[in-house]
């Protein structure tokens, strides 16, 4: 996907703790619980539970200076607020909305385990497993 040239937050004054604090007060107020959110040279990392869901969110820094990196956080703070208000609309519910982020037992995400699923189902145009354990055991080399 290409992005925009002029993305969210392009330019924003707010700093990297102000952001932080305002995803701290959006876990709160909506009830999630055993939030972690570090920054460090590498990236960011969110961890929360909602509605007994481990939710975890990685974003690279990159080569991103430090602009970059207040607009980073303050669209991560933009979207995590986005999803629990449309999960708590009725829009969508908890589990769509953050099913990717969704950690499972072996500490991967949703997303580790379905991403490769996907793209072999678009490259052989035929469906992946979909049981329960081979989601949670991970894709074969191929589809059979």
């Amino acid at each position: 996907m290409k992005p925009p040239n002029n993305p969210y937050a392009t330019g924003t004054k707010t700093s990297v703790p102000n952001s932080i604090a305002e995803i701290q007060r959006t876990l709160q107020r909506w009830g999630c619980t055993h939030d972690m959110v570090a920054e460090g040279s590498e990236g960011v990392l969110i961890a929360f539970k909602v509605d007994e869901r481990l939710v975890r969110f990685q974003v690279p820094y990159g080569d991103a200076d430090q602009p970059e990196k207040r607009r980073l956080w303050r669209s991560l703070a933009m979207c995590i607020k986005a999803k629990l208000e449309t999960a708590t609309s009725g829009i969508s519910s908890i589990e769509q909305e953050f099913m990717a982020h969704m950690v499972l037992p072996d500490n991967s995400l949703v997303a580790d385990r379905v991403i490769p699923m996907i793209e072999t189902a678009y490259q052989t145009g035929r469906m992946p497993e979909t049981s329960l354990t081979m989601l949670l055991e991970g894709p074969k080399e191929s589809i059979g």
